[in-house]
């Protein structure tokens, strides 16, 4: 049974966060979890299954460490799906993460660490990657071994090149670049046959290529908070497409051919976008 104390340690502990570390925990939150706060509020860990055991009943060695920048621990229950820790600024990624042979999800949520090892290409059943608020500027190439991998999501991260290894993940079905330096995006991207959803944010991100009109899976595309001022050529193409985000964004008109998707409910756009007659029942306007 979980200890009532901890939760409400738990719950101080939201004070202290991002917004972005925040909707990743409310995501989290409705499948289950329960958050172990750690000692001094430096960081907290959560394992998926160790929900209402001990913590020390899941690691050996020095895994609270308060101010220190480093964790030195062994992970004894290998077996572990679900691994995500928040809050801690260390000086190496912690490699033992990258020996768990079951490992389907990896939340790193507000830790800080110069760089994601190459090692990360061990975990042949991870299905889920979340790199959110890391301080890394690049991803390594060894991501394009999780042939497994259905989500992606990279957020607040300086992070200037994508590595061209990540487009030939074709069972990706979410795709999540948010507030990255990216200033690209290749062409490559349409490969990723499968996606459901897709959101490329940031302010260096000037356009999108054509060859995003083949993802003709594709039901979310998300652009918020970039700088694109046109869509690309095609756009009817994309048949099962429900909601298009552009809020925020340069956007001077919306195509008419937006009106020929069948599956479209939504279009989010700022105010001062020319909007067809044909469009203005689909569309919301945000600030």
């Amino acid at each position: 049974m979980t200890n009532p104390r901890l939760e409400k340690m738990a719950r101080r502990q939201m004070n202290k966060e991002t917004p972005a570390i925040r909707e990743e925990r409310e995501k989290l939150i409705p499948l289950g979890n329960t958050l172990v706060p750690v000692p001094e509020y430096t960081f907290l860990i959560e394992l998926g299954e160790s929900i209402g055991r001990p913590p020390e009943e899941i690691w050996e060695g020095d895994g609270y460490l308060g101010d220190e920048k480093t964790i030195n621990m062994k992970i004894i229950n290998k077996r572990i799906t679900r691994f995500t820790l928040y809050f801690a600024n260390l000086e190496k990624f912690p490699e033992s993460i990258c020996e768990l042979p079951y490992l389907e999800q990896l939340w790193l949520l507000g830790v800080t660490f110069p760089y994601l090892p190459s090692s990360i290409g061990n975990l042949k059943r991870l299905n889920l990657l979340s790199l959110s608020d890391n301080g890394i500027d690049t991803l390594p190439d060894e991501i394009g071994k999780l042939d497994q991998l259905r989500t992606l999501v990279v957020r607040d991260n300086p992070i200037s090149s994508i590595s061209k290894y990540i487009w030939r993940l074709n069972g990706l079905e979410k795709l999540t670049l948010k507030r990255i330096k990216v200033a690209e995006i290749p062409d490559d991207i349409g490969r990723l046959d499968n996606l459901l959803y897709l959101e490329l944010s940031g302010e260096r991100i000037t356009y999108v290529p054509d060859s995003i009109t083949k993802l003709e899976k594709l039901k979310n595309l998300i652009l918020t908070s970039s700088q694109i001022k046109q869509l690309p050529k095609g756009m009817g193409n994309l048949q099962q497409l429900r909601v298009l985000g552009l809020a925020c964004c340069p956007i001077e008109r919306l195509p008419e051919e937006l009106s020929e998707l069948p599956d479209l409910k939504l279009i989010e756009v700022s105010r001062g976008v020319y909007v067809p007659d044909s469009l203005k029942d689909k569309v919301r306007y945000c600030p």
